[in-house]
C-alpha cells in the first residue's frame, strides 16, 4: 500500500488512506478519511457490538424482513422460486438425509397422515366411489410419467385443515401437479 496523507486522500476523492503508523491499539492498517479512526479498530467494534446486542439486531431485522414482505410480495415470491429451483437438489438431499436419520418420526407422520385419510373416509362409500379415488391415483402416476414431473392428488378441502376438515371422497379430490400442492400445503383455497 502506499503512503498517503488525510488530506491527499480528501483531496482525490478516496474513502481511506494508509500511513504506515500503527494506531492506538497496534493495528497498521488504513485510516478512514471521514473521523481518522483505524479501519481494523472500526471492524472490532462493529463486530463487538453486534455480538452484545445480537437479540435485538435480529428482532430489528425480523420486523424489517416482515413489512418488505408487505410491501413486496411479488419480489418475495420471484425470489423464493428463483432460490428454490437453485438450491432445490441440494434441499432435497438434506431431507433425504434427515428422512434417513429420523425413520420412527417420518414412520409416525407417515402412520399419522395414514390415520387421517382412514378417519376422513366414510363408511357409506360404495365400490364406485372407491374406484374413482384409486382412478385419480392412477391419473397422478400416468401423468407423473408422461410429463416428467411429479403430480399429486390433492384434496380440496384438506383432511387436517385449521378451520374446516373435508373428506376422502372422488369430490374432494383433484390431480394437480406436485408443486402447486405443496405450495397449497393444509391450505383451503376459495376461488
Amino acid at each position: 500500500m502506499d503512503i498517503l496523507s488525510c488530506k491527499k486522500a480528501k483531496t482525490l476523492g478516496f474513502k481511506s488512506y494508509f500511513t504506515g503508523k500503527p494506531c492506538l491499539n497496534g493495528h497498521i492498517s488504513k485510516r478512514s478519511v471521514i473521523n481518522r479512526t483505524c479501519v481494523e479498530c472500526s471492524a472490532n467494534k462493529l463486530q463487538g457490538y453486534r455480538l452484545d446486542n445480537r437479540e435485538s439486531l435480529l428482532a430489528r431485522k425480523r420486523v424489517a424482513a416482515k413489512i418488505y414482505c408487505k410491501k413486496n410480495p411479488e419480489k418475495v415470491r420471484a425470489t423464493a422460486i428463483k432460490s428454490g429451483a437453485k438450491n432445490r437438489m441440494a434441499r432435497n438431499a438434506e431431507k433425504a438425509a434427515w428422512a434417513r436419520k429420523n425413520k420412527p418420526k417420518v414412520m409416525a407422520l407417515t402412520r399419522k397422515r395414514q390415520a387421517s385419510k382412514l378417519l376422513r373416509t366414510p363408511k357409506w362409500l360404495g365400490s364406485e366411489e372407491c374406484w374413482l379415488i384409486e382412478q385419480a391415483y392412477e391419473l397422478a402416476a400416468l401423468r407423473t410419467k408422461m410429463f416428467g414431473f411429479a403430480w399429486h392428488v390433492d384434496h380440496v378441502i384438506p383432511l387436517q385443515g385449521k378451520k374446516v376438515s373435508g373428506l376422502h371422497i372422488p369430490q374432494n379430490l383433484q390431480v394437480i401437479p406436485g408443486i402447486d400442492n405443496i405450495r397449497k400445503r393444509n391450505n383451503y383455497v376459495v376461488a
